[in-house]
């Protein structure tokens, strides 16, 4: 298992014979505003043949969209958290 941010990141695993790979961050989180978005994560985890796990952003808000991206599994804390 490993973690990616971007396509270098992706290489960098796909190179260390990595199979699983937490992609992220899928959507906007609180800290930080940067995102992969549905669009840019099934791009790019198509692309490998890896396992991708989606991390980084992820609650009941959003929860829905998971279902148009390509992953093996999801990772939150955000989903299991009460929305205020």
């Amino acid at each position: 298992m490993g973690s990616a941010h971007n396509v270098k990141d992706i290489l960098i695993k796909k190179n260390q014979k990595i199979d699983i790979i937490f992609l992220s961050p899928l959507f906007k989180k609180k800290q930080n505003n940067n995102q992969l978005g549905v669009i840019k994560f099934n791009i790019m985890s198509k692309n490998f043949k890896n396992k991708f796990v989606a991390l980084g952003g992820v609650n009941n808000k959003n929860m829905n969209l998971l279902k148009s991206i390509n992953i093996y599994g999801y990772a939150a804390i955000s989903h299991f958290e009460t929305d205020k």
